[in-house]
């Protein structure tokens, strides 16, 4: 989901939420990447950083709203920072824990959960969602092999040394056997 395309921004002031228009369905292991492009043009004046919050709306298999969740929080934006691409990691399927509910929609609390975020001017020039799911498994993979490969290469340079002592044990045991 790109919001915003050909260099238009979203501006903000004060605090605000944007969220998706329909549920996504909770799916065992999926994981998504969520960013967030943004900027402040107008630094907070009250006391405090200023706060972004990711949250989750649930829904009931009915379609029924249950509750929301926070997966994220980006603190401390300011506006000598300039543009920030800013990600989170999502997986529905744990956020929900022991909850029943079985869909869910991205939404995002601009200028944070503030009561004196009244003052704050936020530009936002992207957000994405992208499934990550098979990206970040195919990591786990490639770091198990990495760990097998360094496993192997110690136990056969283990084995090397074992067999070099055991070499020179029987030349030693020759050589007094001779004597």
């Amino acid at each position: 989901m790109v919001l915003l395309r050909n260099g238009q921004v979203l501006q903000v002031v004060g605090y605000h939420v944007i969220s998706e228009r329909k549920t996504r369905p909770v799916i065992q292991n999926q994981k998504l990447r969520f960013r967030i492009r943004t900027r402040l043009t107008v630094d907070r004046i009250g006391e405090g950083p200023h706060k972004q919050y990711i949250w989750i709306t649930t829904h009931n298999a009915d379609g029924t709203y249950a509750s929301y969740v926070e997966a994220g929080l980006f603190e401390g934006l300011t506006v000598a920072q300039g543009w920030v691409t800013s990600e989170v990691i999502i997986n529905a399927y744990e956020l929900r824990g022991n909850n029943t509910w079985s869909e869910w929609r991205l939404m995002v609390g601009i200028n944070g959960y503030n009561t004196d975020a009244d003052t704050e001017t936020q530009q936002i020039q992207f957000i994405d969602i992208e499934d990550v799911t098979s990206e970040l498994s195919a990591q786990v993979s490639a770091t198990a092999a990495a760990s097998s490969a360094m496993t192997a290469t110690a136990q056969s340079t283990a084995a090397t040394q074992y067999a070099s002592a055991a070499e020179t044990s029987a030349i030693t045991a020759a050589t007094r056997a001779g004597e």
